[in-house]
């Protein structure tokens, strides 16, 4: 309101220079008028100049009007850090602080079913930041924020993201890399130690570049699985892998691995795992079939060589048949010819692993030599004889002694 005194005429000049309406008009008494701004919006802020004649001359004054008003409500808060009874709710200030300083803040919390809010404040929050406390585990919240000044509060602000205070799981564990070509790496790991109430939704995967500090997203969502195959990473890169467990509470801290992993095609050293039934004499009968399976590992595949007491094995008697993963050594129908020492190498370059295996075919023995009647006294009878002359390829272990009366033979 400007009052202006001892003017005849200053309504009609106002009503010359300034469009009048409804919220603005002028009030003249008799020694004075005045101007009035009904319901001041921040249009109405400015100079206003109030000009004064009669028949003695003129005069005028400028007015400057500044309107004031409640602050815009702030930005939606955002929920952070979010443990087992408590999170850290942030927010922006508002666009706008009603043309005076913002004194602070007043936050207010729900359950989501609810529709009765609770003030956590009764202090102004001058921070941009503020510890909600004293939640129940389980329950779905939401928090809205006031904004005030001196002319009084604002409107709320939007409900931040409904959430729930339960902890986040412990990071993963036993990260490691399973194998890694040109192009992808697959990876391993156990799940936390500690899930919780929240439960546990899947797991996420990035990778970072050595050198940088850009983390980028190495699956599409989440994963359940414990183990994942990422393509399509550059050749020749050295990345850094982490993985993050989710739940309702959010992720995690990272189970990052140790050392960064160059993305190419790595040599796996050749490695026989001979079996334990390998590691002795391996013995057969003649005639009985000879299946030996000797796993290996290595990459890229192995070259497998075998020979027999130091020569190369023929194909026609001995079958050898050689995959990704192992070797077999295949006889039909063994013979005593096929006992010997055979030695298995794999090698990759300049790198070789061997195993030896002893075979044993093994036959009846020929019958015992220069048998012969030493001493006869009363019914017993002593007698002698000689080893077999083939002990068929295996140490005798005794003798079978049999008898018969001669008019019966």
């Amino acid at each position: 309101m400007v009052s202006v005194r001892s003017v005849d005429n200053f309504k009609k000049l106002l009503d010359r220079h300034l469009k009048t309406d409804g919220r603005v008009h002028v009030e003249t008494f008799a020694d004075h008028c005045v101007f009035i701004i009904e319901g001041a919006e921040k249009l109405d802020e400015g100079a206003y100049t109030v000009l004064v004649k009669n028949a003695a001359g003129e005069d005028k004054a400028t007015v400057n009007v500044k309107v004031i008003e409640v602050p815009d409500p702030p930005e939606s808060p955002r929920i952070l850090n979010i443990g087992e009874d408590f999170c850290t709710v942030q927010w922006d200030p508002p666009q706008y602080n009603g043309g005076m300083p913002i004194l602070g803040y007043v936050l207010e919390r729900k359950k989501k079913k609810s529709y009765r809010w609770m003030r956590l404040n009764y202090d102004l929050v001058n921070e941009l930041s503020y510890e909600s406390k004293r939640m129940i585990e389980g329950v779905i919240y939401e928090i809205r924020i006031y904004a005030v000044n001196a002319i009084g509060m604002s409107r709320p602000s939007q409900p931040s993201q409904p959430f729930m205070p339960i902890a986040p799981t412990s990071e993963p564990t036993q990260l490691t890399v399973d194998d890694v070509s040109d192009t992808s790496v697959v990876l391993k790991w156990r799940p936390p130690e500690r899930i919780g109430a929240g439960g546990l939704d899947g797991y996420i995967v990035e990778y970072c570049k050595e050198g940088s500090s850009e983390w980028v997203p190495a699956l599409q969502g989440l994963t359940e699985r414990t183990s994942s195959l990422i393509r399509d990473l550059p050749t020749g890169e050295r990345l850094t892998f982490r993985v993050k467990a989710i739940n309702l509470a959010g992720p995690s801290e990272p189970c990052t691995l140790k050392e960064p992993v160059t993305i190419r095609e790595i040599m796996q050293r050749p490695k026989i795992w001979l079996p334990r039934y390998l590691r002795q004499k391996f013995v057969k009968r003649v005639g009985e079939t000879v299946n030996i399976v000797i796993p290996f590992q290595g990459k890229p595949r192995p070259v497998v060589t075998w020979l027999k007491d130091g020569q190369p094995i023929d194909p026609k008697q001995i079958g050898i048949r050689n995959s990704e993963a192992d070797t077999i050594l295949f006889i039909r129908s063994a013979e005593r010819h096929h006992s010997g020492e055979y030695q298995v190498k794999i090698q990759i370059e300049n790198c070789e692993d061997s195993a030896t295996v002893v075979i044993q075919i093994v036959d009846k023995p020929s019958a015992p030599q220069k048998l012969k009647i030493v001493e006869v006294w009363g019914f017993n009878v002593a007698i002698e004889w000689a080893p077999p002359q083939d002990d068929g390829n295996t140490e005798i272990t005794g003798y079978t002694i049999q008898k018969a009366d001669k008019k019966t033979m």
